[in-house]
């Protein structure tokens, strides 16, 4: 029995989406920069109630946490979703969905922008900064966990791709469904990123490298293919035959699923057609169900097209002829044709207006002139000439036989001194000739004229001619500040007898001419000097870089006199006599104690003091407040010289009483 109803395109939409299957079928690093894409495609059997997916709420991300968790894993702080809109509601089975980096688009996408699949191909080209997507910056982050969980809030319209940026060195790529945001529904971890569980993990890193499914088999890491960027990228296509038989069999319905029929009608206004039982006058897409034995519904599309055609107008012009259509037309008339549409119905009425324009030229004679050369019409003439032009009328007829008469004329010469280099605070005389007068813009009108620039200085000299024409030259004057750098290289306590160094810089090559005082230095001109210290003075010297300039500098150098060394007493005598009664180290100069140590010949400290402060008179021949017996007594002491230099010493004394 057959039975006709209409069925609305929102109940198709109920009966014929399904829960989701999204896998990844590429990705790519790109050739340089940021040109990374993931290519998506939508996995599911149809039959009559089941040939499309719902993939609004969708998550796109790179690795979360899930495949290493802490810093330097490739975690970038975000993520993306595809948007809550119509769009992502019916997506059917075996499409194709392209994301890339629209900051950096991949050369190798060369297919126009395609978010919502207007041309019906069933492959998505979706920009990341598309209104298609949703972006949420702020989870997750690194470190992340590996127990990550995506939120449901904190998204906004239009996608980012820093979000989910893939790192060189090792990353993943995921999907995850909004009904489970605690694990991937598939994912390919790459390089040195490798802990949890994904799908697939490739080892290769992904510096300019693309990784595709070469089959069906997206769960099998053998199936998964390491190529080169751009040489093995195939965005918004399969990319093989065995690819694209895949996903070209999810877009055909089962065997015994029932079918679509479409039916393609087109009637002039005021007709009727019949059809599911009614008489159409609108034009449309209307629908009829007929039911079989297997349960599956056949449907059958009317796409009715009512027509009113229109009468549409051109004009042709033309200068004695018009040819339209192959045939020649001397003579204005009026043309008719009509357009039918696809179907066949008449859709428009068009007239064709032919005008012509007779040909009357005028004849136009002209001369112009120019120094050196003269340009017409972006052709440069550098000899005089005659050009015969014709100019045409705003219908493109002739209307002016134009002769112009073209007259170059010499312009004069000029030569200068050429380029000067001088010092700074110095002067230069500027020269240039030529037949005609020469002057020297905004300074002289003299040849010859003597300036003092105080910085790099480009002047222009000028020479006209009877004729009135113009030549130039330019002369550069650049100015050198030669600076002189002179360093002490010194301790900041230096002793007679001990050696520093002079050392001399410039930003430019220099010669030394001599150093002061010369009777220490024995007519030496090395940039650097070294001089054993003696007595405080000025050092100078002077220098000149390559043309000529000249700067000094000088240095004060302040000498120490050398202190002796440190006096220890061999003995000492501690009987409350004032004379000797006790040890210590004798300084002739400011030394800095840091350690002063006294042990018994069993190597028991007796005595002990760190600093100055603490020294005193020095040891007192006691220890524990008991005087110690005669005997000999080993010392230890660590000091600085006035210098900073350290000092380091040890030795017996002799306790007597």
């Amino acid at each position: 029995m057959r039975k006709q109803i209409f069925i609305t395109f929102l109940t198709l939409l109920i009966t014929c989406v399904a829960q989701a299957q999204l896998v990844i079928n590429e990705f790519s690093q790109g050739s340089g920069g940021a040109k990374e894409y993931v290519e998506l495609v939508v996995v599911g059997t149809r039959h009559c109630n089941d040939t499309a997916a719902d993939l609004r709420g969708w998550i796109i991300d790179d690795n979360n946490g899930w495949y290493g968790a802490g810093a330097g894993q490739g975690i970038a702080t975000g993520c993306m979703r595809l948007a809550n809109v119509a769009n992502w509601a019916n997506v059917p089975y075996g499409s194709i969905i392209l994301i890339y980096n629209s900051g950096d688009k991949n050369t190798s996408i060369t297919q126009a922008d395609d978010p919502t699949d207007s041309d019906h191909d069933h492959v998505y080209i979706v920009p990341s900064s598309s209104q298609m997507i949703e972006k949420n910056g702020s989870s997750p982050t690194s470190p992340s966990s590996s127990t990550y969980v995506y939120p449901t809030t904190g998204f906004s319209a239009g996608g980012n791709w820093d979000y989910i940026g893939l790192r060189n060195d090792g990353d993943a790529i995921l999907v995850a469904a909004p009904t489970n945001l605690t694990q991937a529904y598939h994912s390919i971890s790459y390089g040195d990123v490798q802990s949890g569980t994904p799908t697939i993990h490739q080892s290769q890193a992904g510096a300019n490298k693309v990784y595709y499914l070469n089959d069906a088999q997206y769960a099998v890491t053998a199936s998964w293919i390491t190529g080169n960027a751009p040489g093995n990228e195939s965005p918004g296509v399969a990319n093989s035959s065995a690819n694209a038989l895949w996903i070209s069999s999810m877009l055909n319905p089962v065997a015994g699923g029932g079918g679509d029929t479409n039916l393609y009608h087109c009637m002039l206004a005021g007709q009727t057609y019949a059809f599911n039982g009614q008489l159409l006058t609108a034009s449309g897409v209307y629908h009829d169900t007929i039911g079989n034995g297997t349960g599956c519904d056949s449907l059958v599309h009317l796409h009715l097209q009512v027509l009113s055609p229109q009468a549409v107008h051109d004009t042709l012009r033309g200068c004695n002829q018009v040819n339209y259509n192959g045939q020649p037309y001397t003579t204005a008339t009026v043309l008719s044709d009509t357009i039918h549409s696809v179907l066949g119905c008449d859709s428009a009425y068009h007239f064709v207006h032919i005008l012509l324009h007779p040909i009357a030229p005028s004849l136009v004679f002209d001369t112009v002139s120019g120094c050196q050369a003269y340009v017409y019409k972006g052709m440069v003439y550098d000899s005089s000439q005659i050009v015969v032009d014709t100019l045409v009328s705003v219908y493109g007829c002739d209307s002016v036989y134009k002769t112009i008469y073209i007259n170059v004329l010499d312009r004069p010469v000029i030569t200068t001194s050429g380029d000067k280099d001088i010092c700074s605070g110095d002067s230069v005389m500027l020269a240039a000739s030529s037949s005609s007068p020469v002057i020297w813009i905004g300074l002289s009108n003299s040849s010859d004229v003597s300036v003092f620039p105080s910085g790099n200085t480009t002047y222009i000299a000028a020479a006209t001619n009877a004729l009135g024409c113009t030549d130039t030259a330019y002369v550069k004057v650049t100015v050198h500040n030669f600076l002189l750098n002179l360093v002490l290289d010194a301790p900041s306590y230096l002793e007679e007898g001990v050696s520093f160094a002079l050392k001399t810089s410039a930003f430019e090559p220099y010669v030394i001419q001599k150093w002061l005082p010369g009777n220490e230095f024995a007519g030496s001109t090395a940039p650097l000097q070294t001089i054993m210290a003696g007595e405080s003075k000025w050092y100078s010297v002077v220098a000149a870089n390559a043309i000529g300039c000249v700067d000094s500098q000088s240095v004060f150098v302040n000498v120490n006199p050398k202190y002796p060394d440190i006096f220890m007493p061999s003995a000492f005598s501690p009987n409350g006599d004032n004379r000797n009664d006790f040890f210590r180290p004798v300084f002739s100069g400011p030394y800095i104690i840091a350690e002063f140590s006294v042990f018994n010949r069993w190597g028991q400290m007796v005595y002990h003091v760190s600093g100055n402060g603490a020294l005193k008179d020095g040891w007192d021949g006691t220890y524990g407040e008991k005087p110690c017996e005669v005997d000999t007594y080993f010392y230890t002491l660590t000091a600085s010289s006035p210098s900073g230099k350290p000092v380091h010493t040890k030795g017996d004394v002799t306790l007597i009483r």
